[in-house]
């Protein structure tokens, strides 16, 4: 048996950040370290190393951490930066794209702000976006889902429970699929 793959979870504490260490709970074929500024919940079940640390010193744990993979949860909104847009973008952009390894891929969902081109070119990598929804138009776009089922049904092409998340990324990676769905509590 070869060793577990070591993963960084950065955002641990979050939505996102949870469902992942939940979705290791039980396997031998990972090892999950947490980096937070503060104490982390974890489901029960849950074998893992926590580093807590400043933001200011997160690079330095990262380099001492030397993970194989980073999963970065990390995530803010502008209202809990106290509508302060550089704060939120220092989150939601800049820690991300510092995080990511040489050659990484990066995915930024919803507004982060202009990115630097040196930023993205001095590492070597691949960054995705998407824009996301208001919350004002919630109402209209489930409307709208239910009217276009049919249609939604066709572009899906896979689903996979959140402990096969591996395979869910290496397939939607491939661009072999149309969307990907997982499954968190599956």
């Amino acid at each position: 048996m070869s060793d577990p793959i070591r993963i960084l979870v950065l955002g641990a504490s979050g939505l996102v950040g949870q469902q992942v260490l939940a979705a290791a709970v039980g396997r031998a074929d990972v090892r999950l370290v947490g980096l937070a500024r503060r104490e982390v919940p974890l489901p029960q079940g849950a074998r893992m190393e926590i580093h807590l640390a400043p933001v200011e010193g997160w690079a330095q744990e990262i380099a001492a951490i030397a993970p194989d993979r980073v999963i970065c949860a990390l995530g803010t909104t502008i209202a809990k930066q106290g509508g302060d847009k550089a704060a939120f973008a220092a989150i939601d952009r800049d820690l991300v794209l510092e995080a990511a390894a040489r050659t990484g891929r990066v995915a930024l969902v919803g507004w982060t702000g202009q990115l630097e081109a040196n930023t993205i070119l001095a590492k070597g990598l691949t960054v995705y976006g998407a824009w996301h929804y208001r919350q004002q138009e919630v109402t209209r776009l489930f409307q709208v889902i239910r009217a276009s089922r049919a249609a939604i049904d066709q572009l899906i092409t896979h689903r996979f429970p959140m402990r096969e998340i591996q395979r869910a990324w290496e397939l939607q990676a491939s661009g072999n699929c149309g969307k990907v769905i997982l499954y968190p509590w599956a």
